[in-house]
């Protein structure tokens, strides 16, 4: 596949998280010089090809999370790489450990998980997030319902 091919994929896969990011509010924490960028979206919403591509399930059942964590240096935020885990709750009590891949996409660095759901079921999601030079350990706690489509 050609990298032009594949920097076209990624964008429709950025356009998808911002459209879904721009029907909220922002969802970021910023916690000190790092701000932690997360969404959780159907996975139906991402195109096929790109769900190949970076391995992701698609279902009407199934869920993606998408994290980004960035450094602020000077006047300008930058990707940086993190370890995650996290688990997605439902209103039941059932819980989800969360598992994240990291993406590299030129400069970009930021971290999937799928999880699965059925109609109008709501979920807790609780993600800790540790940058690799060990100044961030701060958890990410938001909630959201979702619907099979």
């Amino acid at each position: 596949m050609s990298n032009l091919i594949r920097i076209q994929q990624f964008f429709i896969f950025m356009i998808v998280f911002l459209a879904s990011m721009s029907a909220q509010a922002e969802q970021a924490d910023t916690v000190g010089d790092y701000k932690i960028h997360y969404n959780a979206i159907n996975s139906t919403l991402i195109q096929p090809d790109v769900a190949s591509q970076y391995k992701i399930l698609r279902s009407r059942y199934e869920g993606v999370i998408n994290i980004a964590v960035q450094f602020k240096k000077e006047d300008a935020y930058t990707g940086i790489p993190a370890s995650l885990s996290g688990t997605a709750s439902n209103l039941l009590g059932q819980q989800q450990n969360l598992k994240f891949k990291e993406i590299h996409e030129g400069k970009a660095i930021y971290y999937l998980s799928n999880f699965h759901f059925s109609n109008e079921e709501t979920f807790k999601f609780v993600i800790n997030v540790k940058s690799d030079d060990g100044k961030l350990n701060h958890t990410v706690k938001f909630q959201r319902k979702f619907y099979t489509n």
